[in-house]
């Protein structure tokens, strides 16, 4: 996972898995915070946008760091 992608996912989690909140806590559009959950799904095969996938890509996110 790339750094932009550990951000992502970070903010996820903090804005309750929607895309809106996720983006005003980057500071960035909701269609970038959803191409990079495209590129993670493609990259890892788990998706942002489900509970259990996004509990997974957290603690990924936490090895990263």
């Amino acid at each position: 996972l790339t750094d932009k992608q550990c951000d992502v996912i970070n903010a996820m989690a903090f804005g309750k898995m929607r895309v809106y909140l996720a983006a005003k806590i980057m500071g960035c559009n909701r269609e970038t915070v959803r191409y990079h959950i495209k590129k993670i799904k493609e990259d890892t095969g788990l998706d942002a946008n489900d509970f259990f996938d996004l509990a997974k890509l957290v603690k990924m996110a936490e090895v990263e760091e």
